[in-house]
């Protein structure tokens, strides 16, 4: 199971942060705000994000951490589609609150879900750190690759953004395939808060 970690959160923070550094350039050069402006995008994204960071812990005390880190994560990937289409500034406000949402919980919850996969406690603490080391690469290599995607498309941001949708939607889907068979190890219902 740490494997499956190890490859999920490796997937899912590959896309999670192109916008932090991306995004004030993305309004520059596509939208055409000022230097300012732009910032305020960033500002916003980490503003809300704070929110964003909170809610989620609360709302998985009901539903379960897992359930919702889940869900999370798919409304992280489909935050990332949904920003092709945004042609507007209000529509980028709008699109970087829903996103700062929607990856607090990707952010806030990746950690608090390791105790639920891992039943063995002497291992606890080798699955963090492996945990860590996954987010970390992730993390590094994510942006850059998508930067990488950007110059080799003539400065289309429609391949990084597909690229990272793409690479949570992966992310998510591993981490429910890995729910899904710790779930059928407890012998639990499809609905089961976990």
């Amino acid at each position: 199971m740490t494997e499956t970690r190890l490859l999920t959160d490796l997937q899912a923070f590959l896309g999670v942060f192109f916008p932090f550094f991306f995004l004030s350039s993305y309004a520059r050069e596509k939208r055409g705000m000022s230097y300012t402006e732009s910032l305020n995008l960033t500002l916003v994204l980490n503003g809300i994000g704070f929110a964003g960071r909170l809610l989620p812990s609360l709302i998985a005390r009901y539903c379960g951490t897992m359930n919702v880190y889940i869900t999370f994560i798919f409304c992280s990937a489909l935050c990332m589609y949904t920003w092709v289409p945004v042609h507007s500034t209000p529509g980028l406000y709008v699109w970087t609150t829903f996103y700062s949402l929607s990856v607090g919980g990707v952010q806030s919850l990746s950690l608090a879900i390791v105790p639920i996969i891992i039943s063995d406690t002497s291992k606890m603490g080798a699955s963090f750190g492996i945990v860590f080391a996954a987010i970390g690469v992730g993390a590094l290599i994510g942006s850059p690759v998508c930067g990488a995607i950007i110059t080799s498309s003539g400065g289309s941001y429609t391949g990084a953004q597909a690229f990272s949708g793409s690479v949570l939607v992966a992310g998510g889907l591993i981490i429910l395939a890995a729910r899904e068979a710790k779930r059928r190890q407890k012998q639990e219902d499809v609905w089961v808060k976990m």
